[in-house]
């Protein structure tokens, strides 16, 4: 990973998939917003879901960029 700082505690891997960081979200993940206690997905206007963690919401993210590259993915199932 580039020059990216890492805070400490930042997952950058989750169930095998590389999670995308953001610096400019809050919650850390690109295309994850924080909705009261639970985590929404989101990428092209898309809604992804909405999950416990921001961690599963980053990887649910990152399912919806590797299946659009036509790449296998695994633990693909959606919460909502």
């Amino acid at each position: 990973m580039s020059s990216l700082l890492l805070p400490y505690g930042v997952v950058t891997e989750f169930d095998g998939l590389q999670l995308h960081l953001s610096r400019n979200s809050p919650t850390g993940y690109t295309g994850v917003t924080q909705e009261g206690s639970r985590f929404r997905a989101r990428r092209g206007g898309q809604q992804l879901g909405t999950y416990d963690t921001a961690v599963e919401a980053a990887a649910a993210y990152a399912r919806d960029r590797r299946r659009e590259r036509g790449e296998e993915v695994a633990g693909a199932a959606e919460e909502d």
